[in-house]
């Protein structure tokens, strides 16, 4: 749903500005969302604390014991802050590039609405990295999947950086954004539930969520402040280049994850 999203709504944000102005556009981006998710969301998701569910919530059970640290074992291992580290400077590199991508584009002399049409494939190619990383970490070490993943980014700036001027190299940027913004969540998930258990993971992956969210408000901001700052993008992709090989090494210092959950705790 967000890959899709991501596809389809940068062409309509683009065409709304360009025939209402952006005032207009983003009421309308809004209301689109309220008609079409608002309803499917009140209607049609339900909770265990929600009318007849709640019966069934409360039938007796075998309680499940589950396996995995505990709280205070999470946060002493250097695993948790390597996880830390990738998740925040991997959402505070890619979402800036992904937010100020148009913009990017366009500094390099695209139209804006053949900008839109090429950030529109960071969305077509993100469905594509998050079934293709799901499949690869089934089968792979996922601390290995994850590096190579958060090494994308840094494909992406170096051809944005050396041939931006050329729609096919901005295309194959698109792409390589696209796959590793479409995989983060998978593999920072995976990992943590992989090394942690599930015992603690609700307040442990809260932590890289928070990491990841961080990331998110201050990457866009950055990008915007060092344009406004330096006339050009260029400075914040070098920048991109140097965090995302720090995450991509970060997540690959991990090694393998523990075997079963039960040992978890003695190898962190």
């Amino acid at each position: 749903g967000a890959a899709l999203s991501a596809a389809v709504a940068p062409v309509l944000a683009a065409w709304l500005i360009g025939a209402y102005g952006w005032r207009t556009a983003f009421v309308a981006m809004g209301g689109i969302w309220a008609a079409l998710v608002f309803p499917f969301l009140l209607l049609c998701f339900r909770g265990a604390h929600d009318g007849g569910a709640r019966k069934h919530a409360t039938t007796t059970s075998p309680v499940k014991v589950l396996k995995g640290v505990t709280l205070s074992q999470g946060l002493r291992s250097p695993t948790l802050y390597k996880l830390l580290l990738a998740s925040g400077l991997f959402s505070f590199t890619a979402i800036g590039a992904v937010v100020h991508f148009v913009p990017i584009l366009t500094d390099s002399g695209a139209t804006p609405l053949a900008a839109a049409g090429v950030a529109a494939l960071v969305g077509v190619f993100s469905i594509v990295g998050r079934l293709g990383t799901g499949f690869l970490l089934d089968r792979f070490p996922g601390h290995i999947v994850g590096a190579v993943a958060f090494m994308l980014p840094i494909v992406s700036a170096l051809l944005l950086l050396f041939d931006g001027v050329n729609p096919f190299s901005q295309a194959l940027a698109a792409a390589a954004l696209g796959l590793t913004v479409g995989s983060e969540v998978d593999v920072i998930a995976f990992l943590a539930a992989k090394h942690f258990g599930l015992r603690s993971f609700g307040a442990l992956y809260g932590a890289l969520v928070m990491a990841l969210s961080l990331g998110t408000a201050f990457g866009p901001l950055a990008a915007g402040t060092v344009f406004d700052h330096f006339d050009s993008y260029a400075p914040f992709l070098m920048l991109a280049i140097v965090l995302m090989g720090v995450s991509a090494m970060a997540l690959s210092s991990l090694g393998a994850a523990p075997e079963t959950a039960e040992t978890a705790g003695q190898s962190l």
